[in-house]
């Protein structure tokens, strides 16, 4: 045999924990959790979650509508209708995200 050394010694060594950090099992994780902007996240959180409702209850109308549609031009119609609504709900969402940003951001804590 090529190899006479024992299998433990050619064995690679177990990786170290600080490989592997696991914040959470740190009792002393929490201590930072205050220096977020938890404000902001919670009011971005809250604008996207509202985004989406937004967006699922229009395109909810929109196939709605699709249903009832009975020729070719009611259903570009309803189509060109939703295009048009989407276009407008995302540059409110964008404003109700900047808002917030505004609002709660690093630079609303400064005086």
């Amino acid at each position: 045999m090529a190899n006479d050394q024992p299998a433990a010694a050619t064995a690679s060594p177990a990786p170290s924990p600080a490989a592997f950090p696991t914040p959470f099992i740190d009792p002393n994780w929490m201590k930072t959790a205050s220096a977020f902007p938890t404000k902001l996240y919670a009011s971005i959180a809250q604008e996207m979650l509202g985004m989406a409702a937004r967006h699922l209850q229009a395109q909810s109308d929109y196939i709605g509508k699709l249903a009832t549609c009975g020729d070719p031009a009611e259903f570009f119609a309803c189509t060109t209708d939703f295009v048009k609504k989407s276009g407008e709900t995302w540059v409110d969402n964008n404003r109700r995200i900047a808002t917030a940003l505004q609002a709660h951001g690093p630079a609303s804590t400064q005086a």
